[in-house]
């Protein structure tokens, strides 16, 4: 993530005439990442994902659930070797 501070650098120096790659070297970034807030028309606001369910989502409460069961199973035959 920039800082807005270098945001208002790189449109400060194109400003004044700097190409793209000058400004990347200067800033410190990707020539692409200039190109882009270049063309935004503002600031970048970043935003907290929404998690998306998994597969396995609708399936979680048996799997829990089985995984105790296979616990209890592989118990069985050490106990007989014992």
């Amino acid at each position: 993530m920039i800082a807005n501070e270098v945001y208002v650098e790189i449109e400060l120096l194109r400003r004044h005439g700097m190409s793209l790659r000058r400004i990347a070297a200067e800033v410190g970034c990707a020539v692409n990442t200039v190109r882009a807030h270049l063309a935004a028309p503002g600031l970048p606001r970043y935003e907290c994902k929404v998690k998306r369910a998994t597969k396995l989502a609708a399936y979680e409460a048996y799997l829990r659930e089985g995984g105790r069961e296979i616990r209890l199973i592989r118990a069985f035959p050490l106990a007989r070797r014992g």
